[in-house]
């Protein structure tokens, strides 16, 4: 049960981060992810690669984030 409903959760982060993405918001979308990055579940690579975060990519907030070290701020 546990495992199952992490992964909702972590879905859950990720899609409300797409949104927030394509809405053109990058302190939110990094605000969502955070969740991600403290349970050690974020790919920033795949990040990078995923079409949904192009609006917010040249974002200096975004690209901080993107930026940042696997263990944090």
């Amino acid at each position: 049960e546990r495992a199952r409903r992490l992964g909702l959760e972590s879905g859950n982060a990720e899609l409300e981060a797409q949104i927030y993405a394509r809405a053109g918001d990058a302190a939110a979308t990094v605000a969502a992810l955070r969740p991600l990055q403290a349970e050690g579940r974020l790919d920033r690579e795949a990040l990078r690669a995923d079409p949904a975060y192009v609006p917010i990519a040249v974002d200096p907030v975004w690209v901080a984030f993107l930026a940042e070290d696997a263990g944090g701020r």
